[in-house]
């Protein structure tokens, strides 16, 4: 890298030090990091540079995380969609909608919607809602799913929210899929029914509190 890199006493290959270092950095450390980025052209250090902005959001010019999301090396493309997942930007929707486009990116690309949605996405955000997943791809999916429709309140999501209820293994995530439904009401009574029995006491809470709210 060069010089005094913003990465000094960090190794390369070993990632989660790198994303602690950028939740603790300050902020002229931020900036330094994100120049070495720009500059840097190693795939192994590209990986180090991105992981540092999986939670800061990165403070330059996204164009070369752009162009690095959509490379053939797996895991230089995972780690740039990470690090841009926390931005928005129309370069982005427009990446996310490519990339939802292809089977290999499909779930990945969610990410990029968390702070990039728009109503007329509902339809390719379906079709991987409703797709055959295996129990980590479904995990990951439904995660996304409800952090999009966390920051982005709609109506719309109603089947996705469903589909996330009845099939997921994951409790908090089946937790926040009923919150989603209820807040923008559009649980189906059926499943208002359905929750008051469910295994999880939390979801259950959440029959008591719609009941006491005088929801039917």
């Amino acid at each position: 890298m060069g010089g005094h890199s913003a990465l000094e006493g960090f190794p390369y290959f070993a990632r989660h030090p790198n994303i602690v270092w950028g939740m603790r950095a300050f902020k002229e450390d931020l900036f330094k990091a994100a120049d070495d980025l720009l500059k840097e052209e190693h795939p192994k250090k590209l990986e180090a540079y991105l992981s540092i902005f999986v939670k800061p959001a990165f403070p330059l010019d996204p164009q070369k995380i752009i162009e690095l999301a959509q490379s053939q090396n797996k895991r230089l493309r995972s780690a740039a969609i990470h690090a841009l997942r926390n931005l928005k930007d129309e370069r982005i929707h427009r990446l996310a909608v490519q990339l939802i486009c292809q089977r290999e990116t499909e779930v990945e690309a969610l990410e990029l919607f968390t702070f990039n949605y728009e109503e007329n996405d509902l339809p390719l955000l379906e079709h991987v809602a409703f797709k055959k997943h295996n129990k980590h791809s479904f995990h990951n999916m439904e995660l996304d799913m409800v952090n999009i429709f966390e920051k982005h309140p709609t109506a719309s999501c109603q089947k996705i929210m469903i589909e996330l209820y009845h099939k997921g293994l994951c409790s908090p995530c089946r937790r926040r899929a009923v919150e989603i439904m209820l807040a923008n009401d559009i649980l189906p009574a059926s499943l208002r029914d359905e929750i008051r029995y469910d295994c999880n006491p939390d979801i259950r809470e959440l029959w008591m509190k719609s009941a006491n709210a005088g929801l039917p």
